[in-house]
């Protein structure tokens, strides 16, 4: 098969889309320092510009969010977010990679100094990467994609960090297409300074479309966490349960709320570190 890198085109579309997304999210937090519950609230304009051909797309996106805390001992926080890809269709429908390059520059609030001088405390995260990815069909009614990434992380006055990504999953579609459940591993290895942390992820996921608009979904994730390196020596677990529902126009526009359970664990402690209680609902594009 041909590698297919195309840089123009005869023939391209192009389209600026203004956005507006809004997420709030109900929190009830138990861990070792005791019980905190709130509310996070997240308003994000902006715009979505993308150039299509058949074997190209390039898309530029700028958000603002302005994320607002209630109920939590945590400080509001406004962050701008630029993105850029590059999307390389070598096989369209199957085979496709994608260069990306994000930054985001994060306002934490004003910090105090001193009893009479104060400090808006700004960072800039700057992300690099590139992925390959690749999908077919076993069955008539089963799907598999095998995605590899590779990508380099840079806070600002911090050392980088470089990651690598394997991820494989498996779609089988039930009852008509009415009923999907997706499984899925991954594997995450990054490196910061010689500290290298390695986190192993089980995923299962059920969907049931009620209608051409209206999805129910259920999800079980586990994560390992396993670190060398930083003295630790400590593997940590995530166990997340999420229920809940997803209302879809016929473009990009989406509504989803739900109710979930997250618990963290020390494996060598093997006690829960903190168990969380969240619900949440997100309209807008998804990101």
């Amino acid at each position: 098969m041909p590698l297919v890198l195309p840089v123009a085109q005869a023939t391209a579309a192009s389209r600026l889309t203004p956005v507006l997304e809004l997420d709030h999210t109900f929190i009830n937090l138990d861990n070792l320092a005791g019980q905190d519950a709130g509310g996070v609230t997240v308003i994000s304009p902006g715009f979505d510009y993308s150039l299509e051909s058949r074997y190209t797309t390039l898309n530029m996106s700028l958000l603002v969010d302005t994320e607002t805390y209630t109920g939590l001992d945590r400080d509001d926080r406004v962050s701008t977010n630029l993105d850029f890809d590059a999307i390389f269709n070598h096989d369209p429908g199957r085979w496709k990679s994608t260069l990306s390059t994000d930054i985001r520059q994060v306002n934490d609030g004003v910090q105090s100094l001193s009893q009479n001088t104060f400090n808006s405390f700004t960072r800039e995260l700057r992300t690099f990467s590139a992925d390959t990815n690749y999908k077919d069909r076993l069955s008539s009614t089963i799907d598999y994609q095998a995605l590899l990434r590779v990508d380099r992380t840079n806070y600002e006055d911090e050392d980088a960090t470089n990651g690598a990504n394997l991820d494989l999953s498996i779609n089988n579609f039930l009852s008509g297409n009415a009923s999907t459940w997706t499984a899925a591993v991954a594997t995450d290895v990054t490196n910061t300074d010689g500290d290298r942390t390695q986190i192993d992820l089980l995923a299962l996921t059920l969907y049931y479309r009620v209608n051409s608009r209206w999805q129910a979904f259920t999800d079980l994730t586990a994560w390992k966490t396993s670190e060398d390196g930083s003295g630790l020596g400590n593997d940590q677990g995530r166990e997340s349960f999420l229920l809940g529902l997803a209302w879809a126009n016929r473009r990009d526009d989406a509504i989803r709320f739900g109710l979930g359970e997250f618990k963290r664990t020390n494996h060598s402690a093997k006690v829960a570190i903190y168990r969380q209680l969240q619900g949440w609902c997100h309209i807008g594009q998804s990101r």
